[in-house]
């Protein structure tokens, strides 16, 4: 095996630290989306509370579509 030029060298370097520096962005980014996540996944959905007027089928009906994913299927 031959000797390697400084160039080689160097751009050998430069291209690891560049791929340590994407993994750390990329890691860094996905836990910042997992943080967005649970954030919205914690956070309660607004309702009105019923006051009597209007539809009461409808008002049951929008909670019930609303809170669709927490818990009603066996979670």
């Amino acid at each position: 095996m031959g000797s390697m030029s400084a160039e080689l060298i160097q751009s050998l370097i430069v291209n690891a630290v560049k791929a340590q520096l994407d993994k750390l962005v990329h890691e860094a980014l996905y836990e910042q989306d997992w943080l967005a996540l649970y954030a919205l996944w914690l956070s309660p959905p607004e309702f009105n509370q019923f006051d009597g007027k209007g539809n009461h089928k409808q008002h049951i009906a929008h909670f019930i579509e609303t809170c669709n994913n927490a818990g009603m299927e066996g979670d």
